[in-house]
């Protein structure tokens, strides 16, 4: 049995001096997720015990860190989860997508935005749930930004939005901001989630172009 106070601390390993702002480079900040361990961890795990072209196995993936940084540093990755929504972050995270295609791309989808309609009949055939978690003006421009976003015809790309519009859905509804607990808070000012989306969208497209640029480079 390993005696643990005959262990050594190595300070180099508590990325004590790393800010936040870096640990969001490349895909690493485009979607709030529970837990994340950082970047630099994975990255100096994997350049210390792996070679490139080796296969890196994640198999609680969570939201994808591991499968960037097994990417950037030229290695194959798998990464397994139960979680949906995890699964949806991922696949956004490690698809690099040519940034003139997601321009000319984002172009499109917000114009239709800006001139397509929302219906009010949007809230009123929602499930209960989805009434509990959102208001009425906020829901039916959410599912408005939803279906702009399913005529997309590019998966990857579809895959890139899906992950925005997911990011934004907890800004844009009564959910208590300061908790990662479900509290509902019905006096929470909320913003219109087509100018949410469009800023995150704007967040997301830099920094796809970020990591398109770091493989590119590779």
């Amino acid at each position: 049995m390993i005696n643990l106070n005959s262990l050594k601390y190595n300070k180099n390993w508590s990325f004590a001096d790393v800010k936040r702002r870096e640990t969001l480079y490349a895909t690493h900040g485009y979607h709030k997720y529970p837990a994340k361990f950082i970047p630099q961890l994975a990255s100096r795990l994997i350049s210390n015990y792996s070679s490139p072209n080796d296969i890196v196995l994640d198999p609680f993936g969570g939201c994808g860190t591991t499968l960037v940084e097994a990417q950037l540093r030229q290695r194959r990755s798998i990464g397994v989860d139960v979680n949906r929504v995890a699964v949806l972050i991922s696949k956004a995270k490690i698809d690099g997508i040519e940034p003139l295609l997601l321009q000319k791309s984002n172009e499109s989808l917000l114009n239709k935005i800006s001139n397509t309609k929302y219906e009010k009949k949007y809230y009123k055939t929602a499930n209960k749930r989805l009434k509990y978690w959102f208001k009425p003006r906020q829901f039916n421009r959410l599912k408005m930004i939803y279906n702009c976003i399913r005529k997309e015809q590019n998966g990857k790309i579809r895959t890139f939005y899906n992950c925005c519009f997911s990011n934004v859905l907890k800004n844009c509804s009564i959910w208590f901001s300061r908790s990662i607990k479900p509290q509902r808070d019905l006096n929470k000012k909320i913003e219109d989630p087509r100018l949410v989306f469009k800023r995150h969208l704007s967040f997301m497209t830099r920094k796809n172009g970020e990591f398109v640029d770091i493989i590119n480079k590779r």
